[in-house]
C-alpha cells in the first residue's frame, strides 16, 4: 500500500524519479533475497574413492583431492563452507564409523575426523584444496566389501564417498620347525616348545587345510624308517580332548571365526618298538584358501 501511494505521488511529479525508485527497490529485493550457496560453490569432483587392497600399515589416501572454488562475483556474500560425513554402509548392514574418515584443508598440518563438521573453505578464500584419508584402524573393524556414504554440507554440493575393502587372508606358523626327542622307548612324546598358528582375515569365507607328511628317519638304516601320519596327533589350543589323528587332513572353517585365528599348535607323536632310535623329520602343511 505504501509503495503504491509513493509511486502514484511520484508519477504525477516526475517519471524520472519513478524509475529511480523502482531501480533502488529492485536492488533492495535482490540483496535481501536468500542466496543459493550450493550454486555458488564449484567442486572438481562429486565422488572420492578408497581402494584398500591389502592389510594397511598406514592410513589410506583417497583416489584424488577435491578443489573447492567460490564464484568471484558472489564473494561479497561468502560464508565458510563446512562438511560432515554420514555413516558408510555396505549391503549387509555393516558400517564404517565417520570417525575413520579424515580430511585436511590447504594450509593445515593435520587431518581431522569427519564425525564433526570440518571447514573446507574459509569465508575470505575463493578456493581451497582438500585431501582425504581413511584411518588404517577401519580395516580391523569391518569385513571386506563396498561401503558407501555422503559428505554433506548444505551450503555446497554433496560428495559421494565409496570405500572398497578387498578380501584378505594370510597364514603364518612360528617357529617353522620343532623338535621331538623320543629318548625313553615307546610312548607318546611332545615337542619341547609349541608352535604358534596365526590366520589373519577380514572375512569368513576361508578354509584352512592341515595335513601331515610322514616323518622320515634321518640316520643310516637299511629300511626306510618313518613315523606315519596316523601316529601324529595335532590340536589347536591346549585341550587334551581335541587331538586329531593326522592320517586325514584337518579342516578349519573360517565361518566359525570372526577375524581369523591366533592359537598354539599342540603336537604329539606315538613312537613304538619298530621305530629306530634317532632323528625324524617331516612337514605339516597349512594351506589357506577362499571359499
Amino acid at each position: 500500500m505504501l509503495i503504491g501511494i509513493l509511486m502514484n505521488s511520484v508519477f504525477k511529479k516526475d517519471k524520472v524519479k519513478l524509475l529511480l525508485i523502482l531501480f533502488f527497490l529492485g536492488m533492495y529485493i535482490l540483496c535481501t533475497s536468500p542466496v543459493n550457496a550450493a550454486a555458488d560453490i564449484r567442486v572438481t569432483s562429486q565422488q572420492i574413492r578408497f581402494d584398500v587392497k591389502t592389510k594397511p600399515t598406514a592410513d589410506i589416501s583417497a583416489n584424488h583431492k577435491i578443489r573447492f572454488e567460490r564464484r568471484k562475483e558472489r564473494k561479497f556474500d561468502s560464508k565458510s563452507i563446512y562438511y560432515i560425513v554420514n555413516e558408510l554402509q555396505d549391503n549387509r548392514g555393516n558400517s564404517i564409523s565417520p570417525k575413520y574418515l579424515r580430511a585436511k584443508m590447504s594450509g593445515w598440518s593435520d587431518y581431522h575426523a569427519l564425525d564433526n563438521f570440518i571447514k573446507f573453505l574459509d569465508d575470505d578464500d575463493l578456493k581451497s584444496t582438500v585431501k582425504f584419508k581413511l584411518a588404517k584402524e577401519a580395516w580391523w573393524k569391518v569385513p571386506s566389501g563396498t561401503y558407501k556414504g555422503w559428505l554433506e554440507s548444505g551450503k555446497s554440493p554433496a560428495i559421494r564417498v565409496i570405500v572398497h575393502i578387498r578380501s584378505y587372508t594370510n597364514v603364518s606358523v612360528y617357529p617353522d620347525n620343532v623338535e621331538i626327542n623320543a629318548t625313553s622307548g615307546p610312548g607318546i612324546y611332545k615337542p619341547e616348545e609349541k608352535a604358534r598358528l596365526k590366520v589373519e582375515a577380514n572375512h569368513h569365507n576361508w578354509l584352512l587345510n592341515i595335513n601331515t607328511e610322514p616323518l622320515i628317519y634321518q640316520g643310516d638304516s637299511d629300511d626306510e624308517a618313518k613315523i606315519l601320519p596316523k601316529n601324529i596327533l595335532l590340536a589347536l589350543g591346549d585341550s587334551e580332548y581335541s587331538y586329531n589323528k593326522m592320517d586325514e587332513k584337518m579342516i578349519i572353517n573360517g565361518s566359525n571365526y570372526r577375524r581369523g585365528i591366533n592359537t598354539d599348535i599342540s603336537l604329539k607323536v606315538k613312537v613304538g618298538w619298530k621305530h629306530t632310535a634317532g632323528t625324524y623329520k617331516g612337514k605339516i602343511n597349512f594351506t589357506l584358501t577362499n571359499r
